[in-house]
């Protein structure tokens, strides 16, 4: 397939329409409390409402707490809760109180989220649109853009308050700076913002969450391989520097000692976790064992949590290390990509918790997934039967993730439901049921496939049932924006072709190197 060289600003308009097509897919849906997202608000509040770090008067509907000096603490990473801090203190302003009624609670936390979280999302997207670019033609730039923002649990993550969505966000912008960074050096310039930004957004991905330090490492693998010296080395490292100071604050204020945090806590007898999550001594950190081949398959082929169940698209991402990998200047692309997918199975697959609580997918993998995108780009731009094939698996994956997140991301862990997609989603939405997920932020448990009281009911929703529409039919309003941005793509996509054949004098484009080549400035046209 030859690759059309598009105008940057062209890219830059369709990476906006992507990035407002994220952001109102996913402020589209509130897909309620859980442990997770509790214990989260539960932080942001005690910050923003009383200035402690202390769960103490919160931690009644959530069991992710630490206890430390007689306190309660949040028993997690604090990332996710400094992000929606600053928001939330506006917001608490402008509406104190809000969480005294639950319409209160569910608004403040809904606008938290869409202002943190699924902005953070959206933007990362758009990023992630042109940086694929770079390895191929605008069409498939795109598809793989929507594959992993749409077509994955990303999808219905980037909805929720959680560490995952943040750290897989942080990794996408600092892909997108980290080769523009090499862009500006290979031409002679530096750039001292990219090198800022992509060393804080690393800081960030692992201030949410420790196992990031897996793309810290690959990434800092591929400065060496730019080769972007010493200057660049020391923006990166001051770009990384407050969260490391932050992490460290944050580690004394809670546990008392900078290398103290919520996985090294077992070690001393003068703390503890809630006891569900007691630790096995015998594992390291009391969490990770031996790999398990058993698991490995449980989170990539198998029902129960396979992420080729619910993405199918994502195994051609196998193409991609083959395609990529015969071109010398893309092999480093694909080293890293597959460092990060490798680190993310291994660890999964290592973990004692390897489930992830109620959910649906493997919510582990999420960081991983923009990696899994950008090596979907050749299977939507050579050959028409790989495109065709890849066209329909993308269009079945998102298809099956915008049910999943209307019906409930967080679906409850039970022996009964042993392949959460068709025990419990499909069977829920055919019968006309949508936002099932009936813990709301207040509360400790869900009374589980109960919707009978308005808490019950409302826990969960999303803007169509608002506006007065029911079951599936509240998804139809997200269908038409999604019909009305997709015309507008199409619009700008094929303007430039439309202006040369208007207009003779414009000169047409010189005849484009074979795909997936290089430019001098070290873009894949």
């Amino acid at each position: 397939m030859t690759n059309e060289r598009k105008p940057r600003s062209v890219d830059r308009r369709i990476a906006l329409l992507i990035f407002v097509l994220c952001w109102l897919s996913f402020v589209y849906f509130f897909n309620g409390g859980s442990w997770c997202v509790n214990g989260y608000v539960d932080l942001t509040r005690a910050i923003v409402e009383q200035g402690t770090l202390r769960l103490d008067d919160y931690r009644a509907n959530t069991g992710d707490w630490a206890v430390s000096g007689g306190h309660y603490y949040l028993a997690k990473y604090p990332g996710p809760s400094m992000l929606a801090v600053p928001f939330y203190f506006v917001y608490d302003a402008l509406f104190p109180h809000a969480f005294d009624t639950f319409v209160g609670a569910q608004a403040a936390v809904h606008m938290t989220t869409a202002f943190t979280v699924s902005l953070l999302a959206a933007f990362a997207f758009a990023l992630f649109y042109l940086w694929a670019r770079r390895f191929g033609p605008p069409l498939a730039a795109l598809a793989a853009t929507l594959c992993i923002s749409l077509g994955s649990v990303a999808f219905g993550y980037s909805s929720l308050l959680n560490p995952h969505m943040i750290v897989a966000s942080c990794y996408m912008i600092a892909a997108y700076c980290l080769w523009r960074a090499a862009d500006r050096r290979a031409s002679g310039h530096s750039s001292p913002t990219m090198m800022l930004i992509t060393g804080f957004a690393l800081g960030y991905a692992v201030f949410c969450e420790p196992n990031a330090v897996f793309g810290l490492l690959t990434f800092c693998g591929l400065l060496l391989y730019f080769r972007l010296g010493l200057r660049n080395w020391t923006l990166f490292i001051l770009g990384g520097l407050p969260l490391a100071a932050a992490l460290a604050a944050y580690n004394i204020g809670t546990f008392g000692s900078v290398f103290s945090d919520v996985y090294s806590i077992h070690d001393d007898p003068a703390m503890s976790v809630n006891p569900i999550f007691v630790p096995d001594q015998k594992m390291l950190m009391g969490v990770l064992q031996r790999p398990s081949l058993e698991v490995l398959y449980k989170i990539t082929f198998h029902p129960i949590r396979g992420l080729f169940w619910g993405s199918p698209v994502m195994i051609l991402s196998l193409l991609g290390i083959y395609f990529f990998g015969r071109d010398k200047r893309t092999r480093p692309l694909v080293v890293a990509c597959v460092a990060i997918i490798c680190s993310y199975l291994l660890f999964n697959s290592s973990y004692l918790y390897w489930p992830g609580g109620w959910t649906v997918g493997p919510r582990y993998l999420i960081p991983a997934l923009p990696f899994f995108g950008v090596l979907l780009v050749p299977a939507f731009s050579r050959g028409r039967l790989l495109r065709l094939v890849a066209a329909f698996l993308a269009g079945l994956s998102i298809g099956v993730q915008l049910m999943i997140t209307a019906v409930n991301p967080k679906a409850p862990h039970l022996e009964a439901i042993g392949n959460p997609l068709f025990g419990y989603i499909w069977p829920l939405f055919r019968n006309g049921l949508v936002s099932t997920n009936s813990q709301h932020l207040n509360q400790y448990w869900p009374d589980i496939f109960a919707l009978a009281t308005f808490n019950e009911r409302w826990a969960a929703y999303n803007l169509g049932e608002l506006a007065g529409y029911r079951g599936p039919w509240s998804l139809v309003p997200l269908l038409f924006v999604w019909l009305a941005i997709g015309a507008l793509i199409y619009a700008v996509y094929k303007r430039p072709r439309r202006m040369q054949i208007r207009n003779p004098r414009v000169a047409r484009p010189e005849t484009e190197p074979r795909p997936f080549d290089i430019d001098t400035d070290h873009r894949l046209s």
